[in-house]
């Protein structure tokens, strides 16, 4: 077309008013448009499938930050019939994991709930008030912010307290003990859940449905049981329902063995901590393996492959082996975590640092004291017995073994005193004075 116009003479400014080039302009137009709208479409269905994984780690990280579960299967995210069927289907709130009823969880829960609503509503009523007198306060927060922190800190429930903080007293603590109760109660049904998630894992791989009855490796079973949950195992031979109900019963009563060993609360803190840092963790992993996939998933097409369906196959693998990771590796954390209560020897370290501390500032007039004398009758044997008394006293210094009387402490560590200053800018300060005087 510039050729042309270059041959007829035209300018550059001159209006081109021909059909034919009109027409020519929006062929080339539509084709350029349509191989870009190619390329973003492309590029959509790849970060897609991101965003489906990415909604379903997000979904559960949200209950478990929120102190609320729902199950939900490993499906493949990209199925849309499976992803409408799971949407009309509303599952009914979890109230019951065990012997964890909610109702009676909430009637024994309450009087603690209702002395902590208590103090919290006093505290920053006192807070108020020195803010009214004008003293500087940093924490402005209203009582129903402070609670719900307060509430999520102890037992891992997120509530919405600021619709419900203007009610009755009575009706607030009512309804705080229903909610928490039942947060309790689902936060166990997911370790159940888990737990059962892992003995179906095992009974797969030991107990596999392409291999007959008397091939499956019983004992291999039990011995990958007994890792995972650190305790017994010993399952009589039956079909894999079987099995798996035979090993959920021990599952079951060593569950309730580490919730006497650490508490209630404590085992449910350690769930939701030991969660929290496998999907943090696997995730920024799969995000890496996933990146890795994409660069290199382009060479499926010369195997006469689609590399945007291998790339969410391949993907929707990952997923799985990702989600695989996290059950395996919270399942054997909850069962091996150890709180170690140090009773004996803090009592005795206490008195230790309370001795340091009464021989650093109540001592010190003492040991000034003492050097004074010490040097005093040093002067007084040698004047009496002049240079013989002298070496004699050398000799003994020499041969008696000097003894601390208290712990050593460094140059740069915190005064014994408990000035706040360092050693050696406190009484080391005045020991090295006395040295070198």
């Amino acid at each position: 077309m510039a050729g042309l116009m270059e041959r007829l003479g035209l300018e550059e400014d001159t209006p081109i008013e021909s059909p034919m080039v009109t027409r020519s302009i929006e062929g080339a137009q539509k084709k350029v448009e349509g191989r870009n709208f190619d390329t973003r479409k492309n590029v959509l269905e790849y970060d897609d499938v991101m965003n489906q994984q990415r909604k379903t780690i997000y979904a559960l990280r949200r209950q478990v930050l929120e102190g609320t579960y729902q199950p939900f299967s490993l499906d493949d995210p990209n199925d849309e019939k499976l992803k409408k069927k799971r949407e009309a289907e509303a599952p009914p709130e979890i109230t019951e994991s065990g012997s964890w009823k909610a109702g009676e969880l909430a009637k024994e829960m309450r009087p603690k709930l209702a002395e902590m609503i208590e103090v919290v509503y006093q505290k920053v009523k006192e807070r108020d008030d020195r803010i009214a007198a004008g003293e500087p306060i940093g924490d402005t927060r209203p009582a129903w912010r402070v609670l719900r922190a307060e509430l999520w800190r102890q037992h891992g429930c997120l509530l919405d307290l600021e619709k419900k903080s203007a009610a009755p007293r009575e009706e607030l603590v009512d309804w705080v003990a229903e909610r928490v109760a039942t947060s309790l109660v689902q936060q166990r049904e997911r370790v159940y859940d888990l737990c059962e998630q892992l003995i179906g894992v095992a009974t797969d791989q030991f107990c596999s449905l392409e291999k007959a009855d008397d091939e499956w490796d019983v004992e291999g079973l039990e011995e990958a049981l007994e890792e995972q949950f650190t305790t017994e195992f010993q399952l009589e031979n039956g079909t894999r329902d079987e099995l798996a109900a035979q090993a959920w019963k021990i599952v079951e009563k060593r569950i309730d063995e580490r919730e006497k060993e650490l508490s209630r609360p404590w085992l449910m803190y350690f769930a939701r901590r030991f969660f929290l840092e496998e999907i943090d963790q696997q995730w920024i992993d799969h995000l890496k393996t996933m990146d890795a996939l994409r660069e290199g998933i382009g060479l499926q097409g010369y195997g006469q492959k689609d590399p945007k369906k291998e790339y969410k196959k391949q993907g929707y693998e990952l997923f799985q082996d990702m989600m695989a990771r996290i059950q395996l590796n919270v399942g054997q954390k909850i069962f091996r975590v150890e709180i170690r209560k140090e009773e004996d020897p803090i009592p005795a370290l206490q008195a230790k640092q309370r001795q340091t501390v009464e021989k650093g500032a109540d001592g010190k007039f003492d040991e000034e004291a003492e050097q004074q004398q010490a040097a005093a009758g040093g002067k007084r044997r040698k004047v009496a017995g002049g240079r013989p008394a002298a070496k004699a006293g050398a000799a003994e210094a020499q041969g008696e073994t000097v003894r601390r009387d208290r712990p050593k402490v460094g140059r740069n560590d915190p005064c014994p005193c408990g000035s706040g200053k360092k050693y050696k800018k406190c009484h080391g300060k005045d020991e090295a004075d006395e040295a070198g005087a």
